[in-house]
């Protein structure tokens, strides 16, 4: 049970996007209304820029490029925390950032290679 709750974020029961709530509950880091959002957008934006800088010269058309933008979300991601910076429990942030970098970088591999097939 320990180990489950280190994937999980205490959000307030009534109205989960608002942290001015006393009774709170656990909810999953891995889905979540923001995590969502951000991993829709990140994968059309990581997956948009590579594209743009592979149209300025062909050194980023290599796949370092997106993994790079990817880690870089992830830094961006565990460094604005709230529970690692609160509660000092920077383990679960930074596995749950990586795990999540690394699902978005194959998401953006997915997208470009889907956009590539259908341009022909």
């Amino acid at each position: 049970m320990a180990f489950a709750r280190a994937f999980a974020v205490q959000v307030p029961e009534d109205n989960p996007t608002d942290g001015a709530s006393d009774g709170t509950k656990l909810v999953s880091d891995f889905i979540t209304v923001g995590s969502l959002t951000n991993f829709t957008a990140m994968t059309g934006a990581i997956a948009t820029a590579w594209g743009g800088l592979g149209m300025l010269s062909s050194k980023f058309d290599g796949k370092w490029v997106p993994f790079a933008l990817c880690m870089l979300f992830a830094a961006i991601s565990v460094g604005s925390s709230t529970p690692g910076a609160k509660f000092k429990q920077w383990g679960p942030a930074v596995f749950v950032a990586f795990v999540n970098a690394l699902t978005l970088f194959g998401a953006v591999l997915s997208a470009a290679t889907a956009a590539a097939a259908a341009n022909g």
